[in-house]
């Protein structure tokens, strides 16, 4: 299908030389996409390598899937690896569904798959239905503009080449090509959300206009490009009116003069900082938040996570209690560790924000920049098994290019770094190899040098406007 390799060209999913691993269940969407990439090979040279995963649920079925997929690829000279996973197992012990634990456990295997051989990008068969699906899922469950736009054709190292492409389409072209494909049982089962709404919900919409599918997928643009701006706005407006002072945020009464969405907005993110989450924030907290602007001074409301927020005289205060900010400190600085897979946006424990962005190193960079809470590194060099985690005694970095090594505990010492910070640092790793002391130090081999390919960004936003 043409459209698809325009829609590939037009976000730059695949470029010459990449390497791409393709997530291959064996369905007739993901054979689909393996085809037309295959073919694709003679417009755009490019490595293609396959993963299948078998998840242990469906037994000797998953098993026929598996060597289906390393069958196929084996006619077709395209290298195959198949990881087993044991889903049942693993939902059992975080107490997730079959659902979500087998996409966790999916995704977990694909990136590391893509890792192993360098980085490659994952390409992955969604296309336009299941885009329309889940739009709708969130709809009912209820969401804000981000989630009517749930699936980007890119997404750090993510592709999704038959976005473009409806339900329909993949069918004609499997049935032209003539390929088999597998066929998963559970997929037919109307006893899940997300297939009663492709079974029943979305046949009824396409009666109503058989271009259901397409005016679902051109209106996720639309919104995707429109919140591209409200995010520009809403940035604008915490630089604007939300001021830090230790573990209190403190939104300024002007903010009120802002339109209601960009003042909702700022206010939601100042309470999941303050959480550390978004879970149990509601739309009706954030609206009791917003009418203590219209309070008297010493106004003040409880909400979840131990978080008060008090009215006055220049604005709304918003902070945890002190019980509550013990009780996190007891149980969330030991534990906290975070991955990073790609493009991330995450809360720290202090409740300032990480973000992640990876891009194609440009010759036409002329200067890296060299603020304390910015840093570009070099994302093929650091990418293994990278976290977000409090510092450990073995921990060491390399300090300068001849590539002698310190341990963390001997850079606290020569920096005269206190006690209490030293237990709170955070840093970026790959297991005990540090990259960077989040603030403080960045590690001399993950600098962005000339050999240089892809960098990653990675910013603090600490809700104030200073960043020495």
């Amino acid at each position: 299908m043409k459209k698809v390799l325009d829609y590939i060209r037009e976000y730059n999913m695949i470029l010459e030389g990449d390497s791409v691993l393709v997530g291959v269940s064996g369905g007739g969407d993901s054979v689909c996409l393996l085809s037309l990439l295959r073919e694709f090979r003679k417009e755009i040279p490019f490595t293609l390598r396959v993963l299948h995963v078998e998840h242990g649920i469906r037994k000797e079925e998953s098993v026929q899937d598996m060597e289906f997929v390393e069958d196929l690829c084996a006619r077709w000279e395209i290298p195959c690896k198949s990881v087993r996973l044991e889903v049942p197992a693993y939902a059992k012990k975080e107490g997730l569904s079959m659902e979500e634990a087998a996409r966790k456990l999916r995704y977990e295997a694909l990136y590391e798959g893509a890792e192993r051989i360098g980085g490659a990008k994952i390409a992955v068969a969604h296309h336009a239905n299941d885009l329309m699906e889940t739009m709708l899922f969130f709809l009912c469950r209820g969401c804000g503009i981000k989630g009517l736009y749930p699936m980007e054709p890119v997404s750090g190292q993510l592709i999704r080449p038959l976005l473009c492409v409806t339900k329909a389409e993949i069918e004609e072209y499997l049935k032209n090509e003539k390929l088999q494909f597998c066929i998963d049982a559970t997929n037919e089962d109307t006893v899940y959300t997300r297939n009663r709404i492709r079974k029943e919900i979305i046949p009824i919409l396409e009666s109503v206009n058989e271009g259901a599918v397409e005016h679902f997928f051109r209106t996720a643009n639309r919104l995707r490009q429109a919140d591209e701006v409200l995010q520009k706005a809403e940035a604008a407006a915490l630089l604007n009116y939300v001021g830090k002072e230790g573990a209190d945020l403190r939104i300024g009464g002007e903010i009120v003069q802002e339109p209601i969405y960009i003042r909702q907005q700022v206010v939601r993110k100042c309470l999941s900082d303050l959480a550390g989450q978004k879970k149990d924030l509601t739309g009706q907290h954030v609206e009791a938040v917003l009418r203590l602007f219209g309070s008297q001074v010493g106004s003040f409301i409880m909400l979840p996570y131990q978080i008060r927020g008090e009215r006055e005289y220049e604005g709304v205060r918003l902070y945890r209690t002190e019980a509550a900010q013990e009780q996190g400190e007891k149980k969330e600085r030991p534990g906290f560790k975070k991955p990073i897979f790609g493009e991330e946006n995450l809360v720290l424990p202090d409740g300032s924000r990480l973000s992640v962005r990876i891009f194609e190193k440009n010759e036409r960079i002329s200067e890296i920049p060299e603020k304390s809470c910015t840093k570009w590194m070099d994302y093929d060099i650091i990418k293994n098994k990278l976290e977000v985690r409090y510092c450990q005694p073995e921990d060491f970095f390399v300090m300068d290019a001849v590539g002698h090594k310190k341990t963390i505990k001997k850079f606290f010492v020569d920096e005269k770094i206190p006690k209490k910070q030293r237990e709170e640092q955070l840093v970026l790793a790959s297991e005990s190899h540090v990259f960077w002391v989040l603030g403080r130090r960045m590690a001399e081999d993950a600098k962005v040098t000339g050999a240089t390919r892809r960098i990653m960004e990675i910013s603090i936003d600490k809700g104030d406007k200073t960043d020495e």
